[in-house]
């Protein structure tokens, strides 16, 4: 009994010193939780020689070397401002260009300095200014019509006298010359090809056109097929194969009268007139569109009194306007004048003409 007592004496004993062991200890530690036990000694519970990969892999990322830090982006440079457009130059003073655009500035400054009164200082010398710049444009344009009479003498393309039809004297020279071709033409003309008259019995018009074509009918021999579009004969002459309409005026759009078309030899037909002409008129249309038929040549054409171009050579048919490109723009005038004597090899004839007439000087 005694030795139960003893035992259980001692068990109450271990477990009091443990409890107040524990309780030191944790006085003990109290303010040093935040320091951190670095000892390599400390296994957590895991024992002195315990080891984890977890542990290798650290030590790996500690030695591995920090890569630099990339280098810091240069600054983009700001964009220049835009440069300013360079005004461009104007035309010289006093020149062509310029008097043609500052001329009327002239004239307005001139107009307002004088609204005070014609004595005005101001008002004398915007007009004085404005009379010289405008004398200055009209000597110009008197030496430029000197310069135009002198380099059109002697000229082939440029002389007016080299143009039958440019002066009186030349004109009466080939006048009755060319009466015959036209008189050839039409006589051959007369052959195959006819004209369509379509009037009215009451159109005062139509009455004064009917003589003038019955004479043209008479010297030409051209037959003329009148239409009547009230089925009256015509006024003012005679024909006696006259027609009423039959619905051709309305196929040809005839909507006034006189009208008079050229039937062809194939029955095609093509206006000359919707409306009263003169008797030269009359020729020289119906000239005209025989050629743009196809009845009459070009060279026949040119023969007759009634065409406009009577030169052999035109400027416009020599020069290979292909020489410059489309986009040349302001040519300069010699580079031209180079250009033309090439195309009529006039310095080869020139130069071949002063030759010979060295030979009559020997």
């Amino acid at each position: 009994m005694r030795t139960k007592k003893t035992t259980l004496f001692a068990i109450i004993t271990v477990i009091c010193l443990n409890a107040s062991a524990e309780q030191n200890v944790a006085q003990a530690g109290e303010g040093y939780e935040h320091l951190e036990n670095t000892s390599p000694f400390k296994t957590d519970g895991q024992g002195f020689y315990f080891y984890t990969p977890l542990q290798e892999k650290q030590k790996e990322q500690e030695e591995e070397p920090v890569p630099p830090a990339p280098p810091a982006e240069a600054p983009k440079p700001e964009p220049e401002a835009p440069k300013p457009n360079p005004i461009p130059d104007g035309p010289k003073a006093f020149s062509a260009a310029w008097i043609r655009i500052n001329l009327p500035k002239y004239q307005e400054a001139a107009m307002d300095s004088c609204a005070g009164g014609a004595t005005a200082p101001e008002c004398r010398v915007a007009t004085k200014a404005y009379m010289y710049v405008q004398q200055t444009g009209h000597d110009m344009a008197a030496r430029f019509a000197q310069s135009f009479a002198m380099v059109t003498v002697g000229d082939a393309f440029l002389d007016p006298a080299s143009s039958e039809r440019s002066s009186t004297s030349g004109r009466l020279a080939n006048n009755s010359e060319q009466k015959k071709s036209t008189m050839e033409i039409y006589e051959r003309l007369s052959q195959t090809t006819g004209l369509i008259y379509i009037y009215r019995s009451d159109c005062p018009y139509s009455k004064k056109f009917s003589p003038q074509l019955k004479q043209f009918e008479r010297e030409t021999g051209m037959a003329v097929l009148p239409i009547a579009m009230d089925n009256a004969p015509p006024p003012g002459a005679h024909w006696d194969n006259w027609r009423p309409n039959n619905g051709l005026a309305e196929q040809l759009s005839v909507t006034s009268v006189p009208a008079l078309f050229m039937l062809g030899p194939n029955n095609e037909i093509e206006p000359i007139t919707l409306g009263i002409i003169s008797r030269d008129e009359l020729y020289r249309r119906t000239t005209m569109v025989g050629m743009r038929m196809g009845l009459i040549s070009q060279e026949a054409y040119q023969s007759t009194a009634y065409a406009y171009d009577t030169k052999d050579v035109r400027l416009i048919d020599i020069v290979d306007r292909e020489g410059f490109k489309a986009n040349e723009g302001f040519i300069d005038p010699e580079q031209i004048l180079d250009f033309v004597a090439t195309a009529t090899e006039f310095t080869v004839k020139n130069s071949a003409a002063t030759t010979l007439v060295g030979d009559y000087r020997k």
